[in-house]
């Protein structure tokens, strides 16, 4: 499926908030996490609106698992 310039929009947004969210984190890794569960789930979509919020919330446990500390926008959310 081709992603649209809003979703591909969005996607950049959500590696810039984990840069900041896990600054310890380097950018390229979080790069590599998003863009490959935006790719798992395109493959597999019939349209790409709903993509990067479900991207955010799987790299975003991700992340947290991989640094072990809570997820930091689920924690400011409450």
């Amino acid at each position: 499926m081709h992603t649209s310039e809003e979703t591909a929009r969005h996607l950049r947004h959500v590696v810039g908030k984990f840069h900041s969210d896990y600054p310890t984190i380097p950018h390229t890794h979080v790069t590599e996490i998003v863009e490959g569960l935006a790719a798992e789930l395109l493959q597999e979509a019939h349209f790409d609106q709903f993509v990067p919020l479900l991207v955010e919330r799987a790299a975003r446990e991700q992340l947290a698992a991989e640094t072990g500390t809570a997820q930091p926008a689920l924690a400011r959310s409450r």
